[in-house]
């Protein structure tokens, strides 16, 4: 699975709303990368690092 920009289409809006894109993050290494999905799509604004530390918090 690669990192990037994803478009998740819920079944119940496919109709009448356009897909929602999210930005899939990779965190950790090889056996143990865990994939984050988050909103925000510019990676400037929220870096895998910063992805790393909430999902720590969570």
């Amino acid at each position: 699975m690669r990192a990037g920009i994803v478009s998740l289409w819920p079944r119940a809006v496919r109709a009448t709303r356009p897909p929602l894109l999210l930005r899939l993050v990779r965190i950790g290494r090889a056996g143990k990368a865990v994939y984050l999905l988050t909103s925000v799509l510019d990676p400037s604004r929220l870096g895998r690092r910063e992805v790393g530390e909430l999902y720590r918090k969570r």
